[in-house]
């Protein structure tokens, strides 16, 4: 059967229509549905810190907030996870403690920290996340620096000292933070003063000190009366003060000491001889340096090392004034009296060139500086008819130089002769009560004869004292250095001139 145009076009639509429903069907089940597909995390299996703790101050809340996060095994943020999570110290440099709230809900997978502090300094802290169930974690490494300075805190507290002495340890103070770090970055001037004064005393030395990194340190404080249970105040601008811990200010080792210098005798002629019975019964039964040596020849260098601590010249004609530092500054700063008794000086002050029996060499310190060019000081040098007055009155300084004349020290008359004069003029101070009781005498000779040992040769060196071993013979060497030394000790002074400085102490011969 034939079909006719109509029939084939008609046949010919039915099948372009059903390849297109074919095709569509095929396009459809490619496709799939057309609704929409979401892609959700997996649950949560670690922590990662995504709100890394910076470097805050100490006390400070740490800012911007440290966040921790919980992720799935593929690192997409777990949204879902709500639970607890808790931070810890990983290192605690600083031994500090942390404050705040430490364990945090997470929303939405994520925690965040925002009233942590850490109230210690310290460099490398590292903070731990962890969680029920989860992988934990470790922070970068973090340093926490001090705050700004609040308040101040004595970190050396003075300990009981001598009067006029420098306070020992030396005193400090320190600015610290609000948690009690130190203030490393303040600078600024801190004064101390006396709080409680029991002695009613005066505070000496430099009070007001420049802090260096926080820290003020009080090198040369003293107090000048003896009293028990001191305190110092520390203050500086817009900071809270402090009070230091009690402390005492006790009498130094002795009140008085006196020296008296003999001339140009070797040990032996001293010790072994038969000429200075008096001066051999101090010896025997006070203390005696065996091995005591002078530094040089003739006598001004020697005179010049038990006052200046260093010898200065060897001509016994120079007239140099000398200004470096010596007993009579040391004695001044630390508040000493002083004088010097010498036997046929023409008046109170002289500072002239010698006459008579008089030797200006052998009364050195008008040749010093501090005494020449101060007429103030002038006044302290004064004829040996004084000692006898000052002695009764109860009047003498705490350090006071003898000075006999050139018949009476041994220089132009012989040995018996001057130890006449010692018993006569020096017994009555040795007897006294005060004496006994806080006196030191040093009688010594300058220089050997002829002996050079060590510069000046063996000479004898006594100690005479209430507080001194008994029958006392120390073998150790010593100059005239060490008796400088020891003049200014005994009195609780501790600066010492030029080699004094380095000289042996002469402790030993000194009941503890």
């Amino acid at each position: 059967m034939s079909l006719n145009r109509d029939d084939r076009a008609a046949s010919s639509g039915r099948r372009a229509f059903a390849l297109i429903g074919l095709l569509a069907g095929v396009l459809l089940a490619a496709c799939g549905s057309n609704t929409p597909t979401e892609v959700r995390p997996g649950p949560a299996t670690q922590l990662a810190f995504t709100g890394q703790p910076t470097s805050p101050s100490a006390g400070a809340p740490i800012a911007p907030a440290i966040q921790a996060t919980a992720f799935d095994a593929r690192g997409n943020t777990a949204t879902g996870f709500t639970g607890t999570v808790t931070l810890a110290f990983g290192t605690n440099p600083g031994g500090g403690s942390l404050s705040g709230t430490a364990s945090v809900a997470a929303v939405n997978g994520v925690a965040r920290f925002t009233t942590l502090s850490i109230d210690k300094v310290g460099t490398g802290y590292t903070l731990t996340a962890s969680a029920t169930g989860l992988t934990g974690t470790t922070s970068a490494p973090f340093t926490v620096a001090a705050g700004p300075a609040t308040h101040l805190a004595f970190t050396v507290q003075p300990g009981d000292t001598a009067a006029d002495a420098a306070l020992s340890p030396a005193v400090q103070v320190t600015a610290l933070d609000a948690p009690g770090n130190t203030a490393t970055g303040f600078s600024g001037g801190v004064t101390v003063a006396l709080g409680t004064n029991p002695g009613n005393a005066g505070l000496y030395g430099t009070t007001t000190v420049a802090a260096i990194s926080g820290v003020a340190r009080f090198q040369s404080l003293s107090v000048n009366r003896i009293g028990t249970g001191y305190t110092l105040a520390a203050s500086a601008p817009g900071l809270t003060g402090a009070s230091s811990g009690p402390f005492a200010i006790v009498s130094p080792a002795f009140e008085h000491v006196f020296i008296v210098v003999e001339e140009n005798t070797n040990y032996d002629t001293v010790i072994g001889g038969t000429s200075m019975p008096y001066l051999q019964g101090l010896a025997q039964q006070y203390g005696l340096a065996t091995q005591y040596y002078a530094n040089t020849h003739p006598s001004i260098g020697n005179y010049f090392m038990i006052t200046v601590g260093d010898t200065m010249t060897n001509n016994d004609a120079d007239s140099t004034v000398v200004t470096t530092d010596n007993v009579v500054r040391q004695l001044l700063l630390a508040h000493k009296t002083w004088k010097s008794y010498a036997e046929d000086l023409p008046y109170v002050g002289y500072t002239g060139r010698g006459t008579g029996k008089y030797s200006r060499y052998h009364n050195i310190l008008t040749l010093v500086s501090d005494v020449k060019y101060d007429p103030v000081q002038q006044q302290n040098v004064v004829p040996f008819t004084q000692f006898a007055t000052d002695l009764a009155a109860g009047a003498l300084p705490n350090y006071a130089m003898i000075v006999p004349n050139l018949c009476d020290d041994a220089h132009d008359c012989p040995l018996a002769t001057a130890d006449a004069w010692l018993e006569t003029n020096i017994a009555p101070l040795i007897e006294s009560a005060a004496f006994q009781r806080d006196g030191l005498l040093i009688i010594l000779f300058d220089e050997a004869g002829r002996d050079k040992t060590n510069g000046g040769g063996r000479i004898a060196w006594v100690a005479v004292s209430g507080k001194g071993k008994r029958a006392y013979q120390s073998t150790t060497v010593y100059q005239h250095q060490s008796t400088l030394r020891l003049s200014l000790n005994a009195l609780g002074v501790t600066a010492f001139p030029n080699r004094a400085a380095t000289a042996p102490d002469m402790d030993e011969f000194f009941t503890p």
